[in-house]
């Protein structure tokens, strides 16, 4: 795919393999999230998998996928999956150089440094967090003050993670943050309707990365 055919999101969709007692059912999730982002712009879907058996669980994605769920998915790692849409590096996969190859790409960062070898490595985005305590893991969260520092620091915009609901959705978006990731979301599709209108606020407030509203 096209870098241009895959907007920044303003929503990306983490779907954790950690979250699901089987890979059949991390991959019912996956094919579940990636048919609602298809129905909205600026919305991906993370798929994260540091499982032990990692190679055969994103073979059996590849195998099960119709072509219109790997349209919105990016998989987290450090090798790109050439059928799917993107490629987002955690922290410490972030690379020295650029790609040779053009492929949508992203990274996890944690702090101004990281953010710099990102920018370096020509991710098209950031995910900094946790801004709140997460609410998948005991992991204490950094605030508010944290994502705006960074998001006055990018280059590139900015996602926050970590402990995002959607009455906190107004907040980060405040600090300049382009959009927003999370792990929850995909759990009640309830709460992800939340997380929808409450993206329909205005876009951000940092005139770097302002485009037109979903």
């Amino acid at each position: 795919m096209a870098i241009e055919a895959l907007e920044i999101p303003r929503l990306m969709i983490i779907v954790d393999r950690m979250e699901y007692a089987s890979c059949g059912e991390w991959i019912r999730a996956l094919v579940a999230a990636t048919k609602i982002a298809a129905t909205r712009p600026k919305i991906v879907v993370q798929a994260r998998n540091k499982h032990q058996d990692r190679d055969s669980d994103l073979r059996a994605v590849e195998a099960f996928d119709d072509g219109a769920t790997a349209s919105r998915l990016i998989v987290n790692g450090e090798r790109r999956r050439a059928a799917w849409a993107g490629l987002h590096w955690p922290e410490a996969c972030i690379p020295q150089t650029p790609p040779d190859a053009v492929f949508f790409r992203g990274a996890s960062v944690h702090s101004e440094v990281s953010l710099r070898r990102a920018e370096a490595a020509g991710a098209h985005y950031a995910v900094f967090g946790p801004v709140y305590d997460a609410l998948s893991k005991s992991v204490r969260g950094v605030g508010l003050g944290a994502l705006r520092e960074i998001v006055r620091q990018a280059t590139i915009p900015i996602l926050a993670v970590g402990g995002i609901t959607k009455e906190r959705i107004a907040a980060v978006l405040e600090t300049g943050a382009y959009g927003v990731a999370s792990i929850s979301a995909v759990r009640d599709p309830h709460h992800l309707t939340g997380f929808f209108c409450a993206l329909r606020a205005p876009e951000t407030s940092n005139p770097k990365f302002t485009e037109d509203t979903p």
